[in-house]
């Protein structure tokens, strides 16, 4: 009796180390799952924030670009130089209907463009959840749908810079700004995109003329 009892105190031991084993095992998945939760949100919006960058400098260039192949946006047609009888350029006048033409258009042509980009998918590491760089990369993606709704603003400005002795150059830039909203489940984020790009130019022989009306 005494040799059965022995042999039955190292099998209790070696059940008690498996639970205790099983119990490590366990805890650690959790607490790498709460882990991998807590990173998943940031991690996922800054990515999600980084395609829909991509996607909107694409969708406002593509719609500048085809306005500049129209020659919708060349110099003259939004800026009027007014000289004197010396030849001298004495104003600069906008075309302010023009300008403004051009801008409600450009946004929808933005806005068309985007509509492709309503519903995106994010896929994303499981390793790069756990916020550690030996991880990153690593393990299976996870697909994360979001969603994005654009409210596009522009505006036209102007930048005058030297250009070489009695020369200033005039740029005429569009600013767009696309209001972005990222929709995941159990949180939403607001961000605005801005891009700048620059539309028409031309130089100026002589000083800059006092008289400018605006954008």
């Amino acid at each position: 009796m005494r040799f059965a009892g022995l042999r039955r105190g190292p099998r209790r031991a070696g059940r008690r180390r498996f639970r205790l084993r099983a119990l490590t095992v366990i805890v650690l998945a959790l607490f790498l799952a709460g882990l991998a939760a807590a990173r998943a949100i940031p991690v996922t919006m800054r990515l999600a924030e980084i395609s829909a960058t991509d996607a909107v400098t694409v969708a406002v260039n593509d719609a500048i670009r085809q306005k500049m192949t129209d020659g919708s946006l060349a110099y003259e047609e939004l800026v009027t130089l007014e000289k004197d009888r010396s030849g001298c350029v004495t104003a600069l006048v906008t075309n302010v209907a023009r300008t403004n033409l051009l801008q409600a258009e450009i946004s929808g042509a933005i806005i068309e463009n985007l509509s492709s980009y309503d519903a995106e998918t994010v896929y994303v590491p499981v390793g790069n959840l756990l916020g550690v760089r030996l991880f990153s990369a690593y393990g299976p993606a996870v697909p994360i749908r979001i969603l994005s709704f654009s409210n596009v603003n522009t505006s036209f400005t102007n930048v005058f810079t030297s250009a070489g002795i009695n020369q200033t150059r005039h740029q005429i830039m569009l600013n767009v700004v696309v209001s972005v909203t990222l929709l995941m489940p159990g949180c939403s984020e607001n961000i605005d995109i801005p891009v700048e790009v620059q539309v028409a130019e031309t130089v100026i022989v002589g000083s800059v003329p006092g008289t400018y009306a605006e954008f």
